[in-house]
């Protein structure tokens, strides 16, 4: 059996304009501290491994201070389980991005984390298992990240289990058309037994023919609106989407990832959230109306 830990859209160093500088360098901060959870969670839940589906760094503007200040929390210390990331739309592989700058630019591989360049199988050390990682290269694009996937069909007899790791749109409704669109039936049509996907906020398992849920977003690891799907009350952050506004870049209002188990391959996954999250937002109205009422009444006359 494997377990492991699927998180996305970190959006690490993302500039929060709603709010005072206060409470802008909290909700800042709340996103490393998310991340440390993260990293905390993986040991308490004994995680094989993470894989983090793109969208570490909410852009290449973010501070060298801040994309450095990661990597030793993703690295963590002796006996930690191993990590393994893709770039998203927000930071995708372009020259002279974050990605360029040391320590993310070292000689691979570091002890635990494991920075995928290539659309390439990796094997997980110790493990039967494959990752299948679709790293990002644009911004916004015509082509499915996952395509690539379809020249290494499963083997007869192959034990491994298989795991997808992109960053898109599930094909599933109407969207632009450069939006990274992901085929529904990409899990089946490529014989993985999960498909880890990142890119919506908001948390998301996708069936396949037979029933079982094989894709998933697993939402983000910090909240980043409030719950209720009302765009003005956010950190003030837009995605790079055509449609950035739309409910799937809603998050709940607080920060999860996915827990998720497989026994074997071509085994059903066990997939369950797992709370994470440093802050927990909350949208609430009041009527006043009464109140105001009340000290008019109570007020002297003149």
């Amino acid at each position: 059996m494997v377990r492991f830990l699927h998180a996305a859209d970190l959006h690490l160093g993302l500039r929060v304009t709603r709010f005072d500088e206060d409470a802008c360098n909290r909700v800042g901060e709340a996103r490393f501290i998310a991340l440390q959870q993260l990293r905390e969670k993986a040991a308490q839940l004994r995680a094989d491994f993470i894989v983090v589906a793109g969208d570490v760094f909410d852009d290449h503007c973010v501070s060298r201070s801040e994309a450095a200040r990661a990597f030793p929390i993703l690295e963590s210390s002796s006996g930690s389980c191993p990590v393994f990331i893709i770039p998203g739309n927000h930071d995708p592989l372009v020259p002279g991005g974050v990605w360029d700058r040391d320590p993310w630019f070292r000689e691979q591989p570091h002890l635990r984390v494991h920075f995928l360049r290539k659309p390439e199988p990796v094997a997980v050390p110790n493990l039967a298992v494959t990752i299948f990682p679709c790293p990002l290269r644009q911004r916004r694009s015509l082509d499915d990240p996952t395509a690539w996937v379809g020249n290494h069909p499963r083997v007869d007899g192959d034990p491994n289990i298989r795991i997808g790791l992109a960053h898109g749109s599930l094909n599933v409704m109407p969207l632009p058309d450069d939006d990274h669109l992901i085929r529904p039936d990409a899990a089946d049509h490529y014989q993985l037994d999960y498909l880890a996907l990142g890119h919506w906020h908001k948390r998301l398992l996708h069936k396949s023919a037979d029933g079982i849920e094989r894709t998933a977003y697993c939402g983000t690891h910090e909240p980043m609106t409030f719950p209720g799907g009302n765009a003005s009350l956010s950190t003030g952050w837009s995605s790079y989407s055509a449609d950035g506004d739309a409910e799937r870049f809603d998050d709940d209002g607080h920060g999860v990832a996915l827990l998720v188990e497989i026994e074997a391959a071509k085994a059903p996954p066990k997939i369950e959230p797992v709370h994470i999250g440093r802050l927990r937002w909350r949208a609430e109205q009041q009527d006043v109306t009464d109140m105001l009422l009340g000290s008019l009444n109570e007020a002297p006359r003149p």
